[in-house]
């Protein structure tokens, strides 16, 4: 986008992005209407009237084409500060029109799938994909709702697992001196590990280092979490039969 710290703020449920530098007066802007695949950048103001920009703020639920920006101007005092408006509508003056023929070569709209580490499209579980106006569209979405247009969850791997309670993922060192996988959960609480509970009755869940991400929805696929055992056979009659 730009060298250097900079604000920013986006509009037109994410179609439109404005930024500029702060730290240091400018006199220039930064704006993209498609999203971000690219930039333009517009001088609002003359160099000798630069501005030590403060904020930029647009509507809080991302769905105007207007934007507010504010500082302090170059070499004044705090108390002189300038606001400045921009205003997009005029740039993309006509409504996205087709989102229910999102992907077709007349509609606005294309569908689009968030990309993950694991190059599935999975995160947390699920693959999600979304309504967004297309990189190319020259239109304002405004703020009707963009429905989500399919939700599925995924198998399991190992990437939807994190280590369950008295474990922790080794380092090179701990698992070199332990002949274990690095990145492996481990069990770090004193006593034994798959101890069986003194009150066991029936059945138990013994832990393999490992549980599922809170929030985590994947159904299938890699099973690594606890597991269920038979309690002891003595164990279970005396807990049957007091003394």
């Amino acid at each position: 986008v730009g060298e250097g710290s900079s604000q920013y703020d986006v509009g037109d449920q994410g179609t439109l992005i404005l930024s500029a530098r702060n730290r240091v007066p400018t006199s220039d802007v930064r704006f993209s209407v498609d999203g971000g695949v690219s930039f333009r950048e517009c001088s609002f103001t003359s160099s000798s009237s630069s501005l030590e920009v403060a904020d930029i703020l647009s509507d809080p639920a991302t769905s105007s084409s207007n934007f507010i920006m504010h500082g302090a101007r170059k070499g004044s005092s705090s108390s002189s500060s300038a606001v400045y408006s921009f205003d997009f509508s005029m740039m993309l003056d006509r409504n996205c029109a087709d989102a229910d023929m999102a992907g077709d070569s007349g509609s606005d709209f294309e569908v689009w799938r968030p990309s993950s580490k694991s190059g599935t499209g999975c995160e947390l579980g699920r693959q999600v994909d979304f309504l967004r106006r297309k990189p190319s569209a020259r239109c304002l979405v405004g703020p009707k709702k963009l429905p989500t247009t399919l939700e599925r969850n995924c198998e399991c791997r190992e990437s939807d697992y994190e280590c369950d309670f008295c474990y922790e993922r080794l380092g090179e060192a701990e698992a070199a001196a332990r002949n274990q996988t690095v990145g492996a959960c481990s069990y770090v609480c004193q006593g034994e590990e798959h101890a069986v509970p003194e009150d066991c009755r029936g059945t138990y869940l013994r832990s393999r280092g490992y549980r599922i991400i809170e929030g985590d929805t994947c159904q299938g696929g890699l099973e690594m979490g606890p597991r269920r055992f038979e309690c002891p056979l003595k164990r279970s009659i005396a807990a049957s039969n007091p003394q």
